[in-house]
C-alpha cells in the first residue's frame, strides 16, 4: 500500500471514531514527501485546539501512526493538516501582526518583539518581513515555548 493510501486509512479510522459521517476530508500529495490534508465538517474544529496545538498534535499523531505501520521512517515526509481552513486564516492573522510591528519598529526606530510563537507562525513572519520590508531584519530569541520574532530596523 502507498504513502496516501495508509495516511488515508489512519485519519479515516480517527475521524471516524469521533465524528463518524459528519466530516470530509481531502487528501493532496503534493510531492513525494509532503501529504496535505483538509478536513472539514461538524465539530471537527475542536481538533484546532488553542492556537492551533491540537491540531498539531494530531499532525505529529498521524505521522508517527503511519511509521509505525508502514515500517517507512523517512525523515522527511511532512503530514500537514488543515481544519476548516485555519491554517489560511491563521497566517492572514499572522501577517497582520507583523505588518503592525514592522510599521511600528520603522516608524520608532527600535527592536520590536512579538509575542511567542511556534515555529511555524515564526517562519511566516520571517518570510513576510524579507519579501516586504527591505529595511527591517528579523530574528528569533528565546528557547521553546516562549521563542519570539524580533525585528529590528537596518540602515
Amino acid at each position: 500500500m502507498e504513502r496516501n493510501e495508509i495516511v488515508k486509512q489512519i485519519v479515516g479510522e480517527l475521524l471516524e471514531k469521533g465524528f463518524s459521517d459528519r466530516y470530509n476530508a481531502t487528501f493532496t500529495e503534493i510531492s513525494p514527501t509532503e501529504i496535505k490534508i483538509d478536513i472539514r465538517g461538524e465539530g471537527v474544529s475542536y481538533l484546532i485546539g488553542q492556537f492551533g496545538k491540537t491540531l498539531l498534535a494530531l499532525q505529529l499523531l498521524i505521522r508517527q501512526m503511519y511509521m509505525n505501520q508502514s515500517g517507512d521512517f523517512d525523515e522527511e515526509l511532512k503530514i500537514i493538516i488543515d481544519i476548516d481552513d485555519y491554517k489560511i486564516k491563521r497566517v492572514e492573522k499572522i501577517k497582520e501582526l507583523a505588518k503592525g510591528a514592522a510599521d511600528k519598529a520603522l516608524s520608532l526606530g527600535k527592536e520590536i518583539a512579538l509575542p511567542a510563537m511556534n515555529a511555524f507562525e515564526r517562519h511566516v513572519i520571517h518570510e513576510y518581513i524579507q519579501e516586504n520590508f527591505p529595511n527591517l531584519q528579523s530574528g528569533s530569541i528565546g528557547d521553546e515555548p516562549n521563542r519570539r520574532v524580533v525585528l529590528t530596523p537596518v540602515a
